[in-house]
């Protein structure tokens, strides 16, 4: 699928029609006429998972952005920061995800379910691992270099990483948990 082509993949959940108003203008209206994914948990319930995805979403950019201007004893390790950084990308697309859910519970369009709902477990599974490569080479850099000496940075670095990780854990767990009928988007597909 080209890069044109991705942009392209939700014109047939459309149809266009054209409309003339009052003044004889003529306008068009699009109609969604795409799968609609019902969601099988009931619609309080997804509010609630929701809206605690959204607090935990701001738990986590808090912490991974204070974790980026911490200086500690790592910090100009390249395999440290870098990972960190690169977190940041993700990070925003979870941003996006969770601004875009649907919190009323009710049925979702098929680019509203991807644009939310998969994005912000995609912008997860990105997140992680480039959290836990910076967490992981911390500890190389340590013994590496034998710098076994902890400053308070250090010790807000370790915290700030692990709140960011069990975070973006509890964010799939809680996402995952609400479930949807993913079968109109298989009889949606032509």
């Amino acid at each position: 699928m080209g890069l044109f082509d991705k942009k392209l993949q939700y014109t047939k959940d459309y149809r266009t029609d054209t409309v003339t108003d009052e003044k004889g203008r003529e306008h068009k209206k699009y109609t969604y006429i795409g799968p609609l994914i019902p969601f099988i948990t009931d619609a309080k319930t997804v509010k609630k998972k929701f809206i605690i995805t959204a607090v935990l979403t701001v738990i986590l950019v808090v912490c991974l952005i204070i974790t980026e201007g911490l200086e500690h004893g790592s910090a100009w390790f390249a395999l440290v920061s870098i990972p960190l950084a690169v977190a940041l990308f993700p990070t925003l697309y979870l941003i996006m995800g969770v601004c875009t859910l649907q919190y009323n519970g009710d049925r979702m369009r098929r680019d509203r379910y991807e644009h939310s709902y998969v994005r912000v477990l995609k912008s997860c599974a990105g997140i992680i691992p480039c959290v836990g490569v910076g967490l992981i080479a911390d500890f190389v850099y340590r013994f590496m270099y034998k710098d076994w000496l902890f400053l308070k940075e250090d010790i807000l670095f370790y915290v700030m990483v692990v709140i960011v990780l069990t975070a973006a854990v509890a964010i799939v767990l809680i996402v995952r948990s609400v479930e949807v009928d993913e079968r109109q988007l298989l009889l949606g597909a032509k």
